[in-house]
């Protein structure tokens, strides 16, 4: 059976907050863009926790009405111990998650060809993609479907193989108002553990290698927990790629592997992301700009903070180092370590700047 033909500048292929902000930048200009992706609902199934630094609110055009919680500071924990971080120019804000992606979509929908239930088959000369209904002729593909980056593989890139596992519950058996970060070794050897309170539920969770749900239930059974309402895990590439672009395709997202060291969060970087990649991919389509200029951006805002944040998070591991921090105000160097914290300049500049 001949299938449906479709002709496209951009076909993204992903439609979580990295291709959704991606087409909404991209909307913005003369650019015809066809988004796909397998699942059958904008906004499900939930992958993260959704909280994220009130600065997103600068970077997207959502309502401010899918705050579920405000909070201005954080507690870190490591064997009996602890310090505060306290944001000073902006505060984090857990989000209603599904509601994110649809207000996006909301945004778009009526401008780009949004095909759900699409799933990408094969790639033939790195111009048609196949699907499950259709043949697509593109002139730019963009990987937004994750960590393990399939448009990166039918491209010949190897992706790296560096995961994590993260699990979570939103339970009501413990309340809290703060976010908790928890260090201790016991817990996550390499990673961290973590209580976000929200009214009446709290969610708790846990990330690290080789994560196994035997650990993650010593770890709630730290708390008391004995019943939960939903739970979730999700599989995290937590090293950034080399290479993110290769002729004309282009990957943003979770298949860079870029995430916030102290939170292993990718919201606000993919979204930064994703109005970089906006830029190059129109210069690509109009001046034949290469996108080779989206990696060395990527690399150059993104690498260094990363290098810093992981170095910082594996100190805090050690109780000693730990201790040590403390009395030095590991606050104000912890509270700079995150790109949640910063944002991107009015007209497309790619630099980032302190967001308050």
């Amino acid at each position: 059976m001949l299938k449906e033909i479709l002709d496209t500048d951009v076909l993204i292929v992903g439609a979580g907050i990295a291709g959704l902000s991606l087409s909404y930048f991209l909307s913005k200009k003369d650019v015809n863009i066809i988004i796909i992706d397998k699942k059958e609902k904008i906004g499900y199934p939930i992958r993260d926790t959704g909280l994220v630094s009130n600065k997103i609110f600068n970077l997207l055009p959502v309502s401010k009405n899918i705050i579920l919680k405000k909070y201005k500071k954080a507690i870190f924990y490591n064997r009996g111990s602890s310090f505060e971080v306290i944001a000073r120019n902006s505060y984090m804000v857990l989000l209603n998650r599904p509601m994110l992606d649809i207000q996006i979509y909301e945004k778009i929908k009526e401008k780009i060809n949004v095909l759900l239930k699409e799933e990408l088959k094969y790639i033939k000369n790195r111009k048609i993609a196949v699907t499950n209904n259709r043949r697509i002729n593109y002139k730019v593909i963009v990987d937004a479907t994750g960590p393990f980056g399939l448009v990166r593989k039918l491209y010949g890139l190897k992706n790296i193989k560096n995961f994590v596992i993260g699990m979570e519950i939103h339970t009501k058996d413990i309340k809290e108002n703060d976010i908790k970060i928890f260090l201790d070794k016991k817990f996550s050897k390499e990673y961290f553990g973590w209580v976000v309170g929200y009214d009446e539920y709290s969610l708790v969770g846990i990330i690290d290698k080789n994560l196994n749900i035997n650990r993650f239930l010593f770890f709630i059974k730290r708390f008391g927990i004995k019943k939960y309402d939903y739970f979730y895990s999700d599989i995290i590439k937590n090293k950034p790629e080399k290479i993110l672009s290769k002729d004309n395709m282009i990957s943003v997202g979770e298949s860079t592997g870029y995430l916030k060291q102290f939170s292993l969060g990718g919201i606000i970087y993919s979204i930064i992301q994703a109005k970089i990649a906006s830029e190059i991919i129109y210069k690509y389509l109009t001046y034949n700009v290469s996108l080779k200029l989206y990696d060395k951006i990527i690399y150059y805002l993104f690498h260094r903070y990363l290098v810093w944040a992981n170095f910082i998070r594996i100190l805090l591991k050690n109780k000693i180092i730990f201790e040590i921090l403390k009395t030095i105000k590991a606050n104000k160097i912890v509270s700079n370590m995150d790109l949640d914290f910063y944002t991107i300049r009015a007209g497309g500049d790619s630099n980032p700047r302190p967001a308050g």
